[in-house]
């Protein structure tokens, strides 16, 4: 029941940040409208976040929009990524 629970909580505060950030209301420490961004790194793979807008920003401002992706899910999508990359260097 815990495990439903956290999915029932992350799916109302993904919205709820959603909804905010369609009103415009959403703002980073900076004081400007944050920007959604995907995260590549193997830890936060696949994963959407709301940042600062500004690139390179020490704002710090970090909001997730939504759960992490099982294990299974990571291990397949860095395969496909390696893969990907491996085929770009052969034809480069």
């Amino acid at each position: 029941m815990e495990n439903q629970q956290r999915k029932v909580f992350f799916f109302f505060v993904s919205h709820l940040l959603l909804l905010l950030r369609a009103s415009k209301m959403v703002l980073c420490f900076c004081g400007n409208v944050v920007v959604v961004r995907t995260s590549w790194t193997s830890q936060n793979l696949g994963c959407c976040f709301y940042s600062c807008p500004k690139m390179g920003s020490k704002c710090g401002f970090l909001g997730w929009l939504e759960p992490p992706m099982c294990q299974r899910s990571i291990v397949i999508i860095l395969g496909l990524l390696r893969t990907i990359n491996s085929y770009e260097v052969e034809v480069g």
